[in-house]
């Protein structure tokens, strides 16, 4: 017999680029019973200044996606890089 689903007790937001596939498995992994996590992606374009600039466009359109889940939080993974450990 399944278990119940736990209640939900949190949802964060995830904006990540299309080629980053570790940040989506280690946030559910890491996540506490009952914290959700929803995730839109940017596409992933160019390695270059101009690419990642390009890429930033796609930024705005996608909050308002990923905001349908009505997560308490947002993540932005290009600022994680420089939290201290």
């Amino acid at each position: 017999m399944l278990d119940a689903p736990p209640e939900v007790t949190a949802r964060i937001g995830l904006i990540i680029p299309s080629s980053n596939r570790l940040t989506e498995p280690q946030m559910r992994r890491y996540a506490p019973r009952g914290v959700e996590i929803h995730v839109t992606r940017l596409p992933s374009l160019q390695p270059t200044i101009p690419g990642i600039q390009a890429m930033m466009n796609f930024l705005a359109p996608s909050v308002p996606k990923l905001a349908n889940c009505k997560p308490e939080q947002f993540v932005d993974t290009r600022f994680l890089s420089q939290l201290p450990t």
